[in-house]
């Protein structure tokens, strides 16, 4: 019934049209900053949950990812300044490393209340990363760039972090509306 499809196209653009109004009165009234506090809250561990689970994927091979930390007293507790952060729980990362995730979902929640389409806010998320990072860039220079021309795998690593900051700030009840690629995304975006 071709009726059935335009009532369908309406509908959705209604529901589209709803959660932009809701999500321009959250930042005009104030919502989503008094509300951002939360949504990094549990953020950080998320998002280095999250990065263990997509490097596992990406890399089967790779059974550690050991890095250096600067956190002295974790050193001291654990006989070396090296983490192994592929499998290292969240909470039992030096505090350097913690606070780089913390930092991350910090970026991100801020860059979702503040732009209006996911694209804007993940780079964003992209141009802190690399003010957080400026003493990797000699060994990365292929991330030092404009989020624009970031390999579509790199964008993807900010996409994620847009996403989480979104499920968030939903999470803590913020009505969030950021413009993405596909009408079936603003579809799954309305439902989650």
């Amino acid at each position: 019934d071709p009726d059935t499809g335009w009532d369908q196209g309406r509908a959705e653009q209604q529901m589209v049209s709803d959660r932009e109004l809701s999500y321009q009165k959250a930042r005009e009234d104030g919502t989503l900053g008094k509300r951002a506090p939360e949504a990094t809250q549990g953020m950080g561990s998320g998002l280095h949950a999250e990065w263990q689970k997509e490097f596992r994927k990406n890399n089967p091979d790779d059974k550690t990812r050991i890095k250096p930390t600067k956190d002295k007293a974790w050193a001291r507790e654990h006989g070396t300044d090296e983490v192994d952060i592929l499998n290292t729980d969240f909470d039992d990362l030096p505090k350097d490393w913690q606070g780089e995730n913390l930092a991350a979902a910090k970026a991100a929640v801020d860059a979702v209340v503040n732009t209006d389409s996911e694209a804007k806010a993940a780079a964003k998320v992209h141009d802190e990363w690399m003010n957080r990072n400026r003493w990797k860039e000699e060994d990365s220079p292929q991330l030092f760039v404009p989020y624009e021309e970031l390999s579509d795998e790199e964008k993807e690593k900010d996409l994620v972090h847009v996403r989480d900051a979104i499920k968030r700030l939903k999470e803590v009840e913020v009505e969030v509306e950021v413009e993405v690629e596909t009408q079936e995304e603003n579809l799954l975006m309305a439902f989650f």
